[in-house]
């Protein structure tokens, strides 16, 4: 994964941050968050397998960084719409966003969230598409989609 813009890092323990918040987090995503803090991408795009598309991965949220790529902002910002235990860590250029289902420390299953209802079929009842089943396997589909 090669971002065009990786995010600042801070002395503070930034997944603790969402721990605090109740939301339970598997070991890689906090790693991620710890090590890497987000960032903007380039090139990468990911298949949401039920659409049959794939879409581009703009960024990957941080935590304690500029208020439009913040994980923070976002969980305020969409505090009415998000189900339960769902963090929003990333977007497409659109701004649908990929969600995380926070509870698990062992898989934390990946879902992209066409919030705009770009996609034929996408509507107010369904705009959730199932991505992957944890965050290294969305990981690891990023950097695959690199390859050419």
């Amino acid at each position: 994964m090669i971002f065009r813009e990786q995010f600042s890092k801070t002395s503070s323990p930034r997944a603790a941050t969402l721990e605090n918040r109740g939301f339970v987090l598997e070991d890689s995503y906090r790693q991620f968050l710890e090590s890497v803090n987000g960032g903007v991408l380039f090139d990468n795009e990911i298949l949401i397998p039920e659409l049959h598309e794939s879409v581009p991965v703009h960024v990957l949220y941080g935590i304690g960084v500029q208020t439009t790529c913040d994980i923070l902002t976002w969980l305020k910002e969409f505090a009415g719409d998000l189900p339960p235990r769902f963090v929003p860590i990333g977007s497409d250029p659109g701004g649908n966003d990929f969600l995380l289902r926070a509870d698990s420390v062992v898989a934390c299953p990946i879902y992209y969230w066409d919030y705009s209802w770009s996609y034929p079929g996408s509507d107010e009842g369904k705009n959730t598409y199932f991505v992957a089943d944890s965050f290294r396997q969305f990981l690891s589909q990023l950097e695959l989609s690199m390859i050419p």
